[in-house]
C-alpha cells in the first residue's frame, strides 16, 4: 500500500510495551535527521500508523 504512494523507506516493528529499545524507530529518526541535514529545505514526513506506539515513553 505505501509503495503505491511512492514511499521508498518503510520501518516497521511490533514490540512488547515492556521493551525499552526500539531499533526501527531509532533508525527511522536517524534517516530523517540525515535527510534533513543533507537537504535542509526538503520536507521530511514521518507517518505513524498508531500514535500510541510512537508516544511510548523511552524510560518508563
Amino acid at each position: 500500500m505505501l509503495a503505491r504512494v511512492d514511499c521508498t523507506r518503510v520501518f516497521s516493528e511490533k514490540i512488547s510495551t515492556r521493551v525499552r529499545e526500539r531499533p526501527k524507530l531509532e533508525k527511522a529518526l536517524t534517516v530523517a535527521r540525515e535527510i534533513k541535514t543533507a537537504a535542509p529545505n526538503q520536507r521530511v514526513i514521518l507517518t505513524v500508523v498508531e500514535m500510541k506506539r510512537l508516544a511510548r515513553r523511552r524510560n518508563s
